[in-house]
This record gives structure tokens, sequence and C-alpha cells, in this order.
């Protein structure tokens, strides 16, 4: 079973998604990381969940109404650590890890994305995932070779499209997910990850139901 770092890892107060985190997960030994990607005025991807940087840093505004160099003066709250671009991450993952699941929240970063991925001769490791099923369906139209995740909360036509677009990936909500669900994605070819996972008997339950990943916001739960 992938052990899959959430935002790389969220343990002894390392900040979510920033190079000390995803450098943490790496050292911790995990499979892969997960992380966020959002879109700066100058259309810059920069590694942050929230479309605000107003509960991680000293700042206060939209991602998408600040250019790169504002972000960048910006400092995660207690840290010392800075909002990083999508190309400083990939390059701490480098062959550091098997997978990086890169989950793109704004639409407009698909190309910015493939290129920094195939830049960074990410191409075999890195798998794009999203909510948006736009954004998957732009990403594969742009490029017919890249692993796809679709995130999901039910299984409501999840799988069909999942099919439909390629995907390798259903990265999904962990208490919505059975037996019979990962059954059926795998009669389909595709593998199951669940999300967030921070529960012992949690990750217990979801290993007998089959799935292939677990996501977690810490790295010593397996």
């Amino acid at each position: 079973m992938l052990k899959i770092g959430h935002k790389g890892t969220s343990e002894k107060g390392i900040p979510e998604n920033t190079l000390a985190s995803i450098n943490y997960a790496i050292k911790a030994g995990v499979d892969g990381v997960e992380f966020d990607l959002r879109r700066t005025k100058d259309n810059v991807a920069v590694v942050i969940h929230d479309d605000t940087v107003d509960n991680m840093t000293n700042g206060t505004g939209r991602v998408r109404n600040m250019e790169l160099a504002q972000l960048k003066r910006l400092e995660i709250k207690n840290s010392g650590e800075r909002i990083p671009t999508l190309d400083e991450v990939l390059k701490v993952i480098g062959n550091n890890l098997g997978l990086a699941f890169i989950e793109i929240k704004d639409k407009g970063l698909e190309r910015h994305t493939l290129d920094a991925i195939y830049k960074n001769g990410m191409q075999e490791n890195a798998v794009i995932i999203s909510f948006s099923k736009q954004i998957l369906r732009n990403v594969r139209s742009m490029d017919k070779n890249i692993k796809l995740g679709l995130d999901h909360k039910g299984p409501l036509n999840a799988i069909s499209f999942a099919v439909e677009i390629g995907a390798s990936y259903l990265i999904s909500k962990s208490q919505n997910i059975t037996a019979r669900f990962v059954e059926k994605a795998r009669d389909k070819g595709l593998a199951v990850v669940a999300w967030t996972v921070n529960d012992v008997k949690e990750m217990d339950r979801l290993r007998g139901a089959g799935v292939q990943g677990i996501i977690s916001d810490y790295t010593n739960l397996w």
C-alpha cells in the first residue's frame, strides 16, 4: 500500500505545502507526496492550498491577485518558510520519490504544470489530480500520456469519468470507500487512493477494503 504524504506533512509543526514539509516527508520514507497548486496574477503555479494567503502567511489577499514577487515576500507563519513554486518543489522531489500527486485547483495552470513536469524529468512520477473534471479534460487534451487522478468525495460517476479520460487513479474520500467500490475500480484498471487518513483504525479498514494507497498528514501512521 502506497504511503502518500498529504501536502508533504503537517508533523511537528512543519507548515504544509512547503519545501520543509516535502523534505521531511522524503526523509521519512514515504512513497509519494500530494500537494496543491494555485495560479498567481502573473500565471505562475505556486504551492498553496487556500485561495488566499491569510491562513498560512503574515499577509492577506487572494493568490490570483498577487504576482509571484509579492508572494515571495510573505513568510509562512512562525516558520521562516516561503510559498514555493511548482518548479521549486519538483526540483526537491527529483528522483527521491516514486510519485508526486499534483492537485491543480485553478484553471489556466494546465499547460504550465505539464511544462514544469517535463522540464524536471518527472513525467514518469507525476500524477496530475483535480476535483475539476474540466481541468482534467484540459490536461488530457494537451497530453495523452501523463497520468491523471480524479479527486472526489462520493462514488457517483467517479469510475466512469476516470475511465473516460484515461485516468490511473481515483483519489477518494476515505469515509466513502467500500471494498465493493475498490473492486469495481480495480476491474476498470483504476487504483484507489484514500484521503485524508489520520487514524490507525481507519487505515486498517481501508487496507482490508483493498485500497492501493493512503494519503495522511502523518508519515509515522503506517
